[in-house]
């Protein structure tokens, strides 16, 4: 497996910041994912493999809008970048088939989660220089939940995480054990990797993201958004209102596909 350097990664940065945007220029939304592929994973990694497959077949057809990929990999008990880039450029197939074969180590799911964030905001400051309306992340962790680091270190990012949803930065997906699903109490969208019908519920959730993510009107069927769309050249106006019709959006069609 071969990790993405920071200086790749800065060099990709630079080309959102330094594109041309203009009025008919699509937003950007980052797709982020922490896969942890420690040792008590081992029994779950087609499950853990097959997000990652189902993610770039429903959300590589979507139009009118960017998508920048960051996949966090949590593995011999260290966290590394093993992609970063426009999801367009993703290679599903090829990608699983360079992961570890048998998942090693421990889960230092807090440091994972301080590195994803920390991409999040290069990509927020590299938009806002730009001028690109960049929306609120999908936010997956892929995760048996049984972090190796202290209590402090995982309250931490609870409280973080929570807060996230709350305030409306982050779609957070946790993708978690039956037996573990309150671990990551986040308050975010459940996928059960470990159920008897995980397939079609993991299949479901990117169905999910494919119809929130296709449209920037409202949803149908009477779910719509009290808040009124400010001009695109109100470009914080513009971007909070994405993020609230994408965010309405996936919990209208999470709660269609999974009744």
């Amino acid at each position: 497996m071969k990790y993405i350097e920071e200086t790749e990664i800065k060099r990709i940065v630079h080309e959102i910041e330094t594109m041309r945007v203009g009025a008919m220029t699509h937003p950007r939304t980052p797709i982020c994912l922490i896969l942890d592929y420690s040792g008590s994973m081992n029994s779950y990694k087609k499950e853990a493999d097959l997000i990652l497959d189902k993610i770039a077949y429903h959300m590589q057809g979507v139009g009118h809008r960017y998508f920048t990929l960051i996949i966090i990999l949590i593995y011999n008990s260290e966290c590394h970048v093993a992609y970063f880039g426009d999801l367009t450029h993703f290679d599903a197939k090829a990608f699983i088939a360079s992961l570890p074969k048998e998942c090693y180590g421990q889960t230092p799911l807090a440091r994972s989660v301080d590195m994803t964030d920390e991409y999040l905001n290069w990509i927020n400051e590299a938009c806002n220089k730009s001028g690109q309306i960049c929306t609120i992340p999908f936010y997956f962790i892929v995760t048996d939940a049984l972090t190796t680091e202290s209590p402090e270190e995982y309250k931490r990012i609870l409280t973080r995480l929570s807060s996230d949803i709350m305030y409306n930065r982050k779609i957070i997906i946790e993708c978690v054990l039956t037996r573990n699903k309150d671990a990551l109490d986040f308050g975010g969208y459940k996928v059960s990797i470990d159920s008897e019908d995980r397939q079609k519920v993991i299949e479901n959730c990117m169905k999910a993201l494919r119809y929130a993510s296709s449209t920037e009107a409202d949803v149908k069927n009477g779910v719509f958004s009290t808040i009124t769309k400010p001009p695109k050249s109100n470009r914080k106006a513009y971007s909070e209102y994405l993020s609230s019709i994408l965010a309405s959006n996936m919990m209208f069609f999470f709660s269609q596909f999974n009744d």
